[in-house]
C-alpha cells in the first residue's frame, strides 16, 4: 500500500511556489482553494460548536441565520459542561459530526476552549468552564465524537480570547505560568487526548504579538512542545502579517480576499527573508487534510435526525442545574400551576453570533404544558408594564405554585460584545419580586449562558438554571420540573453574588485599553476560595431530588489490615 505521505509530497511537488502560497488563503468564506488538475480538492468548513451552521453551496457569509441549512440545535457548551459527562459530550460531538458528514462538511469549527475568566464575557456560553481540566476533558470528548464520524474538528480560539470588546486589537497581557496553567491547559489536554485536525488562532494579541503571527504560541508551544501536526487557521479576517505567520506555523488565512499578503510572502522569499521550506511544509499540511477529508466524504450516510434530537434532549436534561429547593420541586400531580414570562413561550435556547443554528423547531415549556395558566409578564427585551405586571400577579395568586421564566435576552450576550453587567433586565426583576410575593409557592427558572445577579434568590422557593438548552429546552425543563428526571447538573462556573466580586472586575472590559491578566491564577473558584469571598453558588454546585440514607451499619471484628 502506498504511503499517504508520498501522495501528499507528490501533490505538493506539482504545485508552483505561487500556488502553494495561494493554497494558504481561502477561496471564499467556507472553502479552501481547489486545484482539480493537480490533485488538490477543496476543504469545506462550517461553524458548529452547538450544531451545524452550514451555508450550503454559498460562498459568502450569510448574515441571517435562516439562510443556513436546517440542523439540530444542541445545548451550548456551558450547558453541556454542567453535565460533567464526557460520554454525553462525545455523543453531542458525534451527532454534530454525523450531520456534518451528511452535508459534505470536512471540518467543524468547534469547540471553543477559552476559559470563562469574567462572568460578563459575551461569549461565555460558547465555552465550557472556568476550570481548564473540566474544559479540556469535555472538549476532548467533543472532538473525539466529531472525528469518530470522519469529520475534522477545529479547536478555538488560541489563545487568551477572554473578552469580545476590542477583540480584533486587544493585547492580552499575562505571565507564562498563568498562561500555561490556565489559558493554554485545556488546549494542550485536547490536543494530546483527542488529536484535532485543526486549530484556530484568536483575533487578539498575546503579550504584544497577534496570535496568528505568534511564534511562541504556534511554533514553540503548539508544534514543538505539544507535537501538534495539524492545520492552523486564522479566525476569519485575523491574518496580520503573512510572513510572520509562515514563520510561526500558521497555515491558512480565512476567508478569501486581497492578494496583498500572498504577494508580500513571495517577495520575502525572493529577498531571502522567508524560507520557502516553511511554505512547502504549510502546503503539505493543507493538502494532507484536504485529501483525508475528501476520502472520508466518499461515503456520507444521512444523519439520523431523531437520534440527534434525542442526544440534544438528554444533554439539556443533564445540564439543568437545581440551584435551590425549599421542597417546592418536583411539582405534584394535580397542582394548579401558573406559568409566567414570555420565555416560557419563546425560550432563549442558544447563543448569538457565528454559533447561531437554524434549527427545525424549538420546544417551549408552554407548548409542553398548555393547561397551565399563562401570563406574558414582559416583552422579548425583558421590559414590563403595569398591565403585564398586574396580569402576572393575578395569575400567580390564583395558582398553587408559580413557575417564572426569566433570563438574558439575546441582545445581552453574544459574540461581538460583552455584557455591561450581570444584572437581569429591570422588568424581569419586577416580575420576579411581585410574583414571588403573590404566590403561595414560586419557582424561578433562569435561561442564559452565564452567571446572573440574583437579588431575589431568597424570595423564590426553588431556583433552576437551565442554561441555553438547545432545541429540546422546553421538553427537558418540563421533565425536570415534574420529576420525570432528577436534576443532575453541576455548575461549571462560579456565580458571584455581584459582578464587583469577580477577581478581574477592576481591570477588565471597556474602561481598559488592553487585557491585563493581573489576577494571574486567581480565576473563578481559585480566587473565591483563596480570598474568602462568598459566592451565590460555587463551582460544582447542584442539587437533586434524590436523598440517601444509611441504616443498620455494622462492623465485624476481625482485625484491621
Amino acid at each position: 500500500m502506498a504511503d499517504p505521505k508520498d501522495d501528499v509530497d507528490h501533490v505538493v511537488a506539482g504545485l508552483s511556489l505561487e500556488e502553494q502560497v495561494e493554497l494558504g488563503v481561502g477561496e471564499d468564506f467556507w472553502h479552501t482553494k481547489v486545484y482539480p488538475g493537480k490533485g488538490v480538492p477543496a476543504l469545506v468548513v462550517s461553524d458548529g460548536p452547538n450544531g451545524l451552521r452550514f451555508q450550503g453551496a454559498s460562498h459568502e457569509h450569510a448574515v441571517h441565520p435562516g439562510e443556513a441549512a436546517l440542523a439540530t440545535c444542541y445545548p451550548c457548551s456551558a450547558t453541556v459542561a454542567a453535565t460533567w459527562d464526557r460520554r454525553l459530550a462525545f455523543d453531542v460531538g458525534r451527532s454534530i459530526g454525523s450531520e456534518a458528514r451528511a452535508l459534505g462538511v470536512g471540518v467543524v469549527l468547534g469547540p471553543g476552549l477559552n476559559i470563562q475568566r469574567s462572568p460578563c464575557c459575551g461569549r461565555n456560553f460558547e465555552y465550557y468552564s472556568e476550570d481548564p481540566l473540566l474544559a479540556g476533558e469535555m472538549g476532548a470528548a467533543f472532538v473525539e465524537g466529531v472525528q469518530s464520524m470522519g469529520v475534522g474538528s477545529c479547536i478555538k480560539h488560541f489563545a487568551l480570547n477572554s473578552q469580545e470588546y476590542k477583540r480584533f486589537s486587544n493585547d492580552a497581557q499575562a505571565d507564562e505560568r498563568t498562561m500555561r496553567e490556565l489559558y493554554l491547559s485545556a488546549f494542550e489536554r485536547v490536543i494530546k487526548l483527542a488529536h484535532p485536525v485543526m486549530l484556530m488562532s484568536a483575533y487578539n494579541k498575546v503579550n504584544g504579538t497577534y496570535c496568528s503571527d505568534n511564534a511562541w504560541l504556534l511554533k514553540d508551544v503548539l508544534r514543538e512542545e505539544w507535537g501538534f501536526g495539524g492545520v492552523v487557521v486564522t479566525d476569519w479576517g485575523g491574518m496580520h502579517d503573512r510572513v510572520a505567520a509562515y514563520e510561526a506555523g500558521c497555515d491558512l488565512a480565512m476567508p478569501g480576499g486581497s492578494h496583498h499578503q500572498q504577494r508580500r510572502a513571495l517577495s520575502a522569499v525572493k529577498a531571502g527573508l522567508l524560507d520557502p521550506e516553511l511554505i512547502h511544509a504549510s502546503a503539505a499540511r493543507l493538502v494532507r487534510l484536504a485529501l483525508r477529508q475528501e476520502s472520508l466524504a466518499e461515503n456520507s450516510p444521512a444523519a439520523d435526525l431523531i437520534a440527534c434530537h434525542t442526544v440534544a434532549l438528554q444533554a439539556a436534561r443533564e445540564g439543568t442545574v437545581l440551584l435551590s429547593n425549599k421542597a417546592a420541586l418536583p411539582l405534584v400531580a394535580g397542582q394548579k400551576v401558573a406559568l409566567i414570562g414570555s420565555m416560557a413561550r419563546s425560550p432563549r435556547y442558544q447563543g448569538a453570533g457565528s454559533s447561531h443554528i437554524n434549527c427545525r423547531g424549538v420546544s417551549s415549556l408552554l407548548a409542553c404544558e398548555p393547561t397551565w395558566t399563562y401570563a406574558e409578564g414582559y416583552d422579548e427585551d425583558g421590559a414590563t408594564s403595569e398591565v403585564l405586571l398586574a396580569a402576572a400577579v393575578e395569575t400567580a395568586r390564583s395558582a398553587d405554585i408559580s413557575v417564572v421564566l426569566v433570563g438574558l435576552p439575546e441582545k445581552f450576550e453574544s459574540e461581538g460584545f460583552d455584557r455591561a453587567s450581570m444584572s437581569l433586565p429591570e422588568g424581569m426583576l419586577r416580575i420576579v419580586h411581585e410574583v414571588c410575593a403573590a404566590s403561595s409557592r414560586s419557582v424561578v427558572v433562569l435561561l442564559g449562558g452565564s452567571p446572573m445577579e440574583l437579588p431575589f434568590a431568597d424570595e423564590a422557593d426553588a431556583l433552576i438554571w437551565a442554561g441555553l438548552g438547545g432545541e429540546a429546552c422546553g421538553e427537558a425543563l418540563d421533565d425536570v420540573l415534574r420529576g420525570v428526571v432528577s436534576p443532575s447538573g453541576r455548575l461549571a462556573e462560579s456565580w458571584p453574588i455581584r459582578y464587583a466580586d469577580a477577581p478581574c472586575s477592576g481591570f477588565w472590559g471597556k474602561l481598559h485599553r488592553d487585557g491585563q491578566y493581573r489576577e494571574g491564577l486567581y480565576v473563578g473558584y481559585r480566587y473565591y476560595e483563596s480570598a474568602g469571598v462568598p459566592v451565590r453558588f460555587c463551582f460544582g454546585h447542584g442539587l437533586s431530588y434524590v436523598t440517601f440514607e444509611y441504616a443498620q451499619l455494622s462492623v465485624e471484628a476481625g482485625g484491621v489490615s
